[in-house]
């Protein structure tokens, strides 16, 4: 009996033994088929960190591009000089929207040259960017004296509407092709006027004799000898000295040039005759834009047309709060009667229109005055 009870309670203890054994071998089979899956859960949780930061990291071959941009007048700031706002405005917006892709050096008070010198700089690859005057694109092109006509344009805005149409940037095909350069941009600074230390100027009669600086150009001569003055050609930098050593007695520029260049320190007498319209033009060694991606090549435009729309907003200032400028710092300033105007625009377009049609062709010259009408007609 005692035997049979033992036997019994042995058999029990077996199937309990193999009931908890199954069990347990259970549990580790789900765990391990789980393990597979938390491991999955665990690597895309460890990966997906990882492209994220793919997806953010801008794509870049990591080279710098150097960019130096030269110009004449002193830097001043972007306040109180023209060619420094162009500069500034176009080295912020690189800076912004392609860190550390560009590196900037800007050169202003002529230290890397006179304008032809700054041309020759871009056209050569030497310098990347250079802001010159027209004149000095003329006096390599005579094609580009349409935009000196005296008289032929009316105003700011009309002047810097044509410079941004696409018939006013294909004047300046021939230069572009012939220099390997870009024209990425043109802007006026505003009306030019003459200014002395001989007298009071009412009328074209009243230059007579007196000595005047003018741009290394023809044109400018011819106009400036046409009215009984004196010329004499010499680059702006060294326009202040010639006026402080009585060089020269006089000068011609617009209003923002005449303070950019404390012309007003060594000039009494200002007449606001509006002859002809100063036009600063952009100009970019075109090898070098080449070898800049497409994307960057876009940026850099984008912010060239940043700068051209700043300068024009700081040249309507200075129109308007230059002139009280000059005049508080002892500039004795003339405004001619409107026939007096008359006869300023028809003295000197008379002085220069048979040299420009001598030089660019008729045709070309009435292309350009039929452009400026067809403006006119469509404003």
């Amino acid at each position: 009996m005692k035997k049979n009870r033992l036997l019994a309670a042995l058999l029990v203890f077996v199937m309990l033994l193999c009931l908890f054994s199954g069990c347990s071998s259970s549990g580790k089979e789900e765990e391990t088929k789980q393990e597979p899956e938390q491991a999955a859960d665990a690597k895309t949780s460890e990966e997906e960190p990882a492209d994220d930061a793919a997806k953010t990291e801008p794509e870049a071959d990591g080279k710098v591009y150097k960019l130096k941009i030269a110009y004449n007048p002193p830097e001043l700031t972007p306040d109180t000089c023209t060619e420094t706002c162009v500069a500034y405005s176009l080295r912020d917006y690189l800076n912004e929207k392609a860190p550390g892709r560009f590196e900037i050096e800007i050169y202003p008070s002529a230290q890397l040259g006179t304008f032809d010198e700054m041309l020759a700089g871009a056209s050569d690859g030497s310098i990347e960017m250079s802001i010159v005057n027209i004149g000095t694109l003329a006096s390599v092109d005579q094609s580009l004296n349409v935009w000196q006509i005296p008289g032929s344009i009316a105003s700011i805005e009309e002047c810097n509407a044509l410079l941004a149409s696409e018939e006013g940037k294909a004047t300046f095909a021939n230069i572009e092709s012939n220099m390997g350069i870009m024209m990425v941009a043109g802007f006026t600074s505003g009306p030019r006027h003459f200014t002395n230390n001989v007298r009071e100027l009412k009328t074209p009669e009243d230059m007579k004799g007196i000595v005047f600086r003018v741009m290394q150009n023809n044109l400018y001569v011819k106009m400036v000898e046409s009215m009984g003055a004196i010329a004499t050609p010499m680059s702006s930098s060294e326009l202040y000295s010639a006026l402080q050593n009585k060089v020269v007695e006089g000068q011609e520029n617009p209003i923002a040039s005449i303070i950019n260049d404390i012309t007003y320190e060594v000039q009494k007498y200002l007449t606001l005759d509006g002859h002809v319209y100063s036009i600063p033009i952009c100009v970019v060694n075109t090898a070098w834009f080449n070898t800049l991606s497409e994307d960057l090549q876009q940026i850099f435009l984008d912010g060239i047309e940043v700068a051209r729309e700043d300068v024009i907003k700081f040249i309507d200032k200075q129109e308007s709060e230059g002139l009280e400028f000059l005049k508080e710092k002892g500039m004795t300033v003339y405004e001619p009667t409107e026939e007096e105007l008359e006869q300023w625009h028809e003295a000197v377009y008379n002085g220069v229109i048979d040299y420009v049609y001598e030089q660019v062709g008729e045709e070309q010259v009435n292309d350009f005055l039929a452009m400026i009408e067809s403006y006119r007609q469509s404003a």
